[in-house]
């Protein structure tokens, strides 16, 4: 049976006085490691927090390393970090899915490599180590909330009209058929070399065209 040696007053064995005392062992050697918890590092010693046998959780205490005598359940415990480190390790972010806050915190949903999307989770933020994802999945984001007249961008002025006093323009937008030209007025639009390239070559056409008319036969 592993044991480690506590020297603390604070749980001393209730029938101690009913032990003969020249065969009574040590209060210290009454407690049992019944698993180690966690570890840490303090002051350049190393540190286990064990759970006592007989005891609840809450009274489990921070021994040093050196003062423990249970090699079997130090090396159980590090074994199994190693293993949950490498699970860990195992889980690569293949891709960002969406975005919600819960109780004041960011979550993103992620897509993991090798899992199908039924295993997708909710991460907080503070707990992802992907800032390349994350900042690819806000970009789209953006531009998917943009108006949808954000996305439309005038290649070249076809033609020109007047409709009810207003100047219009037929537009071919950048990315899109022909089929797909519209007439828009002159004051909704921001494209003025575009407006005056029009201008100017609609001039030269219709000088070209009054040269030829007066050529003689």
């Amino acid at each position: 049976m592993s044991r480690s040696t506590r020297k603390k007053g604070g749980k001393q064995d209730k029938s101690e006085n009913s032990v003969d005392l020249g065969t009574k062992k040590s209060v210290d050697e009454k407690y049992v490691v019944e698993k180690v918890v966690d570890k840490r590092k303090r002051k350049g010693t190393v540190e286990f927090l064990l759970k006592w046998k007989g005891y609840d959780e809450s009274e489990n205490t921070w021994e040093q390393a050196e003062n423990m005598d249970c090699p079997d359940l130090i090396s159980e415990f590090e074994n199994q970090r190693k293993k949950i480190k490498k699970q860990e390790e195992e889980y690569i972010v293949e891709k960002i899915m969406d975005k919600r806050i819960r109780k004041g915190h960011v979550q993103y949903l992620l897509k993991w490599k090798g899992y199908d999307h039924s295993a997708n989770t909710w991460e907080n933020e503070e707990n992802l180590d992907c800032p390349g994802l994350i900042s690819e999945f806000e970009n789209e984001k953006n531009i998917e909330e943009k108006p949808s007249e954000e996305l439309y961008t005038v290649e070249q002025i076809m033609d020109k009209r007047i409709v009810k006093g207003k100047v219009e323009y037929l537009l071919k937008w950048k990315g899109y058929d022909h089929s797909q030209n519209t007439w828009e007025c002159k004051e909704n639009m921001e494209c003025p070399e575009l407006i005056a390239a029009f201008e100017k070559l609609k001039k030269q056409r219709k000088s070209h065209k009054n040269k030829s008319a007066r050529k003689p036969l």
